[in-house]
């Protein structure tokens, strides 16, 4: 369901015009493995990149999108009651 929301926003006419639609698909793709793997080092890994950059990049997603999306702790990330849909 996240996940649908979150793609939904790539085609939202509000989005900024500055942000190119494959850079929104980069930062979805980031969070969702982000969220898998509850870590961004581990993300980075997966892409070949610093895990810095995976951090930046899912805050600048929370920014645009104006919500946290993950409780940050010193060695793991957890998605917040935002994004955690009760079954």
């Amino acid at each position: 369901m996240l996940r649908y929301f979150l793609l939904g926003y790539v085609h939202k006419k509000s989005r900024p015009k500055s942000l190119s639609v494959s850079f929104i698909v980069l930062q979805l793709t980031y969070f969702c493995s982000a969220a898998e793997t509850e870590s961004f080092a581990k993300t980075a890994q997966k892409y070949g990149i610093l895990a810095q950059g995976v951090s930046q990049s899912v805050r600048r997603l929370e920014k645009e999108l104006g919500v946290s999306l993950f409780d940050r702790y010193a060695n793991r990330i957890v998605l917040n009651e935002r994004c955690v849909l009760s079954s």
